[in-house]
């Protein structure tokens, strides 16, 4: 039998998998014929389990190979009739969210998906879902590893060592809303630096000397625009004192909760900055049920991302534009390069932003 041959392209269980194909087409192995255990081959060829199973699937897909329990694997009879898996040219996109936090998902993202729904079936790729929810790290990396994907888009907040073993061991990828480095991935993030800093420029620029910002859950997108609204305020010339802070989570539940906070200070800010629209929209909600004041008469407020919440309240939301669906287009677009072009060099893009100054906002009270 001979060995797989190297491919900077094909992962290794395709190699192996176009190994036993080509072994058992020509004959090395016959119908009906055992085929070496998993642990047999583990030893051979110098792989996990893992990975000869995902080969072994893909043969069995394909109706190359059949098992039986307790027996092992066999060569099905009637291998000169299968046609391959590609065929129809069409690849199985698996579009990757981690489990770590199912509220952590909201507009944001569904615009993102559709954006990939989009780019997807322009080029008539199929689109699988699938949703990270193991309580352990080894089983979500087996998980994704034992479906047949042609190549993944990952979504969210993962665990970067686990994000790290699947994108190396995995399907060609393609990774949104992360800022890992040194991953054999294309990259595609928000340019939340200069988001949050065009956003905290306006809001100076309208006369506003004092501020508070309900920010995420911790990670590098809080971090890059908490670096943007600090840096702005700084260059400025305002004293970060005048800045106040109260942690979020994204969700709109928290907006309303630092907006009862903000109301309860005896020496309010003139302007909130929540980092994205949900919470803006919830902290909209709790000023104006409070009765206590007016927006943006009294406290001016900024969202972040765009969404359709941002023109669903009143006053609608000045926020900052951030294109999501062109992100998910261009999320299929890199994937189809790097399966398509053998010369493809993985590259990380930073999506460029847009202040969207609507009538939350305006000049503070003199």
């Amino acid at each position: 039998m001979s060995a797989p041959k190297k491919s900077k392209r094909a992962y290794l269980y395709k190699q192996l998998a176009d190994t036993l194909r080509k072994d058992i087409l020509s004959g090395v192995y016959h119908p009906d014929e055992r085929l070496p255990s998993m642990d047999d081959l583990s030893a051979q060829y110098s792989m996990n389990r893992i990975t000869v199973k995902r080969a072994l699937s893909e043969l069995r897909a394909e109706d190359l190979i059949y098992s039986i329990p307790a027996q092992g694997t066999y060569v099905s009879k009637k291998e000169s009739n299968i046609l391959p898996q590609s065929t129809n040219g069409r690849k199985t996109i698996g579009l990757v969210l981690s489990g770590i936090d199912p509220h952590a998902y909201g507009s944001y993202h569904v615009d993102i998906v559709t954006g990939i729904q989009e780019g997807l079936s322009d080029i008539e790729w199929y689109l699988m879902l699938v949703t990270l929810s193991e309580a352990s790290e080894d089983r979500a990396y087996e998980h994704v590893m034992q479906i047949q994907l042609d190549g993944a888009i990952y979504l969210g907040i993962f665990e970067p060592s686990l994000l790290r073993r699947l994108v190396k061991n995995g399907p060609p990828s393609v990774l949104v809303d992360q800022n890992m480095r040194g991953l054999k991935s294309d990259v595609i993030n928000v340019d939340n630096y200069g988001g949050a800093f065009e956003a905290t420029s306006h809001l100076i620029s309208l006369g506003h000397q004092s501020l508070a910002c309900v920010t995420g859950f911790p990670g590098h997108i809080t971090d890059e625009r908490m670096s943007g609204v600090k840096d702005a305020w700084k260059e400025h010339g305002l004293p970060e004192t005048s800045l106040q802070w109260f942690e979020g989570n994204f969700q709109r539940e928290s907006g309303c909760e630092a907006a009862s906070k903000i109301l309860k200070k005896n020496q309010r800010p003139t302007a909130i900055f929540c980092f994205n629209d949900e919470m803006a929209a919830g902290a909209l909600q709790t000023l104006l049920g409070s009765g206590e004041v007016k927006v943006p008469d009294d406290i001016s407020v900024m969202g972040f991302d765009n969404i359709n919440w941002a023109v669903a309240t009143y006053p609608q939301l000045s926020t900052v534009n951030v294109e999501r669906f062109a992100m998910g287009r261009l999320a299929v677009q890199r994937l189809q390069d790097t399966l398509t072009n053998p010369n493809h060099t993985t590259t990380s893009t930073s999506v460029r932003t847009q202040m969207t100054e609507r009538a939350s906002t305006s000049s503070p009270k003199t």
